[in-house]
């Protein structure tokens, strides 16, 4: 028999494959990996994107001792990374002019690499509701899929759990008429 074990990794843009597998006569045995089932290799195929049927190995066990070959199907998951992303606040006194929040904020990578965006990433996003004239106060919100993560020139955005938060423009009043 031969012992393959599924794994899951978060996103970190770095390759992870399944777990080394074992056959239960090690003695003589040659383990192999193969993701269409016709190419194989003793490498254990290393992916990096987040897919959500995740990715079949298929793993096989040959022995000349023997007169079958074990074979094991495991499906290896890279699960999406969280990251935050909310509007900016802005809080300025009434002048006639038009005000916009124009910033946003996101989660960067934590320490245990696990949630934000990584390193080399950059973020976009686009606002709404974000320009007033008149003193009030609304609320500006991240405008529903239209953040952007980006490795270089590639898309990444797939890779990520994206949350918005809302944040707020206040113009108050002006004292003294």
């Amino acid at each position: 028999t031969v012992d393959a074990e599924s794994l899951s990794h978060v996103y970190d843009g770095a390759g992870h494959g399944i777990k080394a597998a074992e056959a239960s006569d090690a003695k003589g045995t040659t383990i192999e990996y193969s993701t269409d089932g016709e190419s194989w290799s003793g490498t254990i195929p290393q992916f990096t994107e987040y897919r959500e049927e995740g990715y079949l190995v298929h793993v096989r066990a040959k022995n000349d001792n023997y007169s079958n070959v074990a074979e094991a199907d495991v499906v290896f998951r890279i699960t999406k990374r969280p990251i935050k992303v909310a509007a900016g606040i802005l809080e300025t006194e009434y002048d006639g002019s038009e005000k916009a929040v124009t910033e946003f904020t996101y989660t960067v990578s934590n320490k245990e690499n696990t949630a934000g965006a990584l390193k080399d990433h950059k973020v976009s996003a686009v606002l709404k509701n974000n320009k007033r004239t008149e003193a009030g106060e609304q609320t500006v919100s991240v405008e529903e899929n239209s953040v952007r993560i980006l490795s270089g020139e590639a898309d990444v955005t797939k890779n990520y759990a994206v949350s918005l938060e809302d944040g707020k423009l206040t113009v108050k009043r002006k004292d003294g008429l």
